[in-house]
């Protein structure tokens, strides 16, 4: 029955950020358009990885994010900042380490969505390498 109900109420978390207590809840529906275009390159960038952490509690989390920050920073404050519905300047103010532990929190909260969803409706495939791979136009 508990399962059931997980459902219909997705479970969230919460963790403090800035001095404040957000809680973390699973994407809705509206916030999905504006959350794509802004974190799509980000998005493709972790998409295309071969070596994705299961868990994002595994240090390849924070390796990742550290990356995708360097690479996609303002896309990734922007993603972020849909997600808990905040200002972006507000997220980019904020400590590393805080903004690592949120962006994790993030993950987990929505990793169904992430991994099972949005993956596929980006194009991602299981055979596809980060070298370009794909299926092969037929040949006549």
């Amino acid at each position: 029955m508990t399962d059931a109900l997980d459902a219909l109420e997705p479970s969230g978390s919460s963790i403090k950020y800035r001095g404040e207590v957000l809680a973390i809840r699973p994407l809705t529906v509206g916030q999905l358009p504006r959350l794509v275009r802004t974190a799509r390159p980000a998005i493709n960038a972790v998409l295309a990885l071969q070596d994705l952490p299961d868990d994002p509690a595994v240090d390849g989390f924070v390796d990742l994010l550290v990356n995708l920050v360097a690479d996609h920073g303002e896309s990734v404050y922007q993603a972020v900042a849909i997600c808990i519905d905040k200002p972006v300047e507000w997220v980019a103010g904020g400590e590393l380490d805080e903004f690592a532990a949120l962006a994790k929190t993030l993950v987990e909260v929505n990793r169904d969505f992430f991994v099972q969803r949005l993956g596929p409706l980006l194009g991602r495939r299981a055979d596809t390498s980060t070298t370009g791979g794909g299926p092969t136009p037929p040949s006549s």
